[in-house]
């Protein structure tokens, strides 16, 4: 079997780095503690109700369901220390990300509607959702 070094990892250090790993992070659960972080299959992104206070009850369409996104991680060292949110550091920086959907389609989302968008997708109950 052959280990390939690139696909193991986010890559860290940016754009710019020389050290290996991907730039994409696959979104397989939903972020929902209260849920036991359900899987996203087949069946249950026709039927998973969101369990926070922002959507609760409500079940998203598959289009608005994140699958895969740019990677984002936080850098500490550099002050920025939240996850999963546009930042100077990496991928296409503070202005936003892309996303591929539960649907499959792919769009790219600006940082004025990321919580928004974000926080409709994963259920994580953790993110101010105002789009502004």
């Amino acid at each position: 079997m052959t280990f390939v070094t690139d696909l193991d990892d986010n890559a860290t250090g940016g754009g710019n780095s020389a050290k290996p790993g991907h730039s994409y992070e696959v979104f397989g659960n939903w972020k929902s503690a209260t849920a036991g972080y359900p899987r996203k299959t087949q069946r249950s992104l026709l039927n998973y109700k969101h369990q926070n206070v922002n959507f609760r009850e409500m079940i998203i369409s598959v289009s608005d369901t994140f699958i895969i996104i740019d990677a984002m991680e936080p850098h500490a060292a550099q002050g920025w220390p939240r996850e999963n949110w546009p930042n100077p550091y990496d991928g296409h920086g503070k202005e936003g990300g892309d996303v591929v959907f539960a649907d499959g389609h792919a769009e790219w989302i600006g940082k004025a509607r990321w919580n928004y968008r974000y926080e409709m997708s994963e259920d994580e109950d953790k993110r101010v959702i105002t789009p502004f």
